[in-house]
C-alpha cells in the first residue's frame, strides 16, 4: 500500500454582486500523471520547507484548528501552490493581488519554493495565512498507486480576480464559476471534475452567500475521509464509496449517452 504524500488545497470564493458566489478552478495539464485534463482546486504538495519560510509567525489566531489537524506548512502550501497554478498571492491585509514579473518568480518559486517568502518580502506583504479556514481531510484510496493526504482550506475574497495559467504547462486554464454552474457542466460531460471536487462543491452549494460558508467553517467538524473504490466484474474501477462519519455517499461512473464522456454521479446512502 502507498503512502499518502502530505498535501493541501485552497478554495478560492469570490463574492459576487448578486451576493452569490464564484470558485477559482485550474486545468490540469494533461501530461501531469495525477489527474490529467481534470479541473481541480489550486494546490500540490506540502514542500519540506513550507513549515520554516514562516516559522515566525503566531498561529494564535482564531481561523487556526491544530486540534482538527491543521498545521502552518499546509497553510503556506496552499497560498505557494496557489500562486504557482494562478500567478494570484494571498495577501494578509490585501486581498488577492498580482505579482509584478510574474512569470519569472512563478518560475522561480517552481524551483526552489524557499523563494515563496522572497516574494513576500520583495512585494513587503505577509500572506494571507490568517484568512484560511480548514473545511475537512481526503485521502487517496489505498487501492490507487499514487496517493495523496490532502487537507482543504477555503479562503474568501471580495472579487474575482484575473488569474493566469502557468505557460510552462502545470496548468492550462484557469475558470471562474458558481458551485451550481460547475456541477450542472460536470454533469453534461463539459467540465471534467474528480469526486474529491464534487463531494466538496456538494457540500457548499446551498450556502447563500461566501460569508455564510465562512462562518460555517470556523466550527466545522472536520472530516477525515479515505474513499474506498470498488470494481466491475472485469476489474475496471465502477465508483467510490465515501464514509464522513455523519452520512454515506457513492459515487458511480456514468457515461453521456451517445459520446465517450462522463461524470461522477453522487448518491447519498445513509445518515445516522
Amino acid at each position: 500500500m502507498a503512502v499518502p504524500r502530505h498535501a493541501s488545497s485552497l478554495l478560492v470564493l469570490a463574492e459576487r454582486a448578486n451576493g452569490q458566489f464564484s470558485i477559482l478552478f485550474v486545468k490540469r495539464a494533461k501530461t501531469n500523471k495525477f489527474m490529467p485534463k481534470f479541473y481541480v482546486f489550486p494546490g500540490g504538495k506540502v514542500d519540506d520547507s513550507d513549515g520554516s519560510l514562516f516559522h515566525n509567525v503566531d498561529t494564535n489566531f482564531s481561523s487556526f484548528r491544530k486540534a482538527d489537524g491543521d498545521s502552518l506548512d499546509q497553510r503556506v502550501a496552499c497560498l505557494r501552490e496557489t500562486f504557482e497554478e494562478t500567478g494570484l498571492l494571498l495577501s494578509q491585509k490585501k486581498g488577492m493581488v498580482q505579482v509584478p514579473d510574474r512569470e519569472a518568480w512563478r518560475t522561480r518559486v517552481k524551483e526552489n519554493p524557499n523563494s515563496f517568502k522572497d516574494l513576500c518580502d520583495t512585494m513587503n506583504i505577509s500572506p494571507g495565512l490568517e484568512n484560511l479556514y480548514l473545511w475537512t481531510n481526503i485521502i487517496t484510496p489505498v487501492q490507487e498507486k499514487r496517493r495523496y493526504d490532502t487537507w482543504f482550506y477555503i479562503a474568501i475574497i471580495p472579487e474575482e480576480s484575473q488569474a493566469f495559467y502557468d505557460p510552462a504547462g502545470e496548468t492550462t486554464d484557469c475558470v471562474w464559476y458558481s458551485p451550481t454552474t460547475a456541477l450542472e457542466l460536470h454533469q453534461k460531460g463539459q467540465f471534467l471534475l474528480s469526486p474529491p471536487q464534487v463531494f466538496l462543491l456538494s457540500s457548499i452549494k446551498n450556502f447563500n452567500s461566501a460569508k455564510e460558508v465562512k462562518a460555517y467553517a470556523i466550527h466545522k467538524p472536520i472530516e477525515h475521509i479515505t474513499p474506498h473504490l470498488f470494481y466491475t466484474p472485469e476489474g475496471r474501477i465502477r465508483g467510490s464509496r465515501w464514509d464522513t462519519g455523519r452520512a454515506t455517499f457513492e459515487f458511480n461512473v456514468q457515461m453521456i449517452p451517445g459520446t465517450k464522456r462522463y461524470y461522477f454521479k453522487m448518491k447519498e446512502l445513509s445518515k445516522p
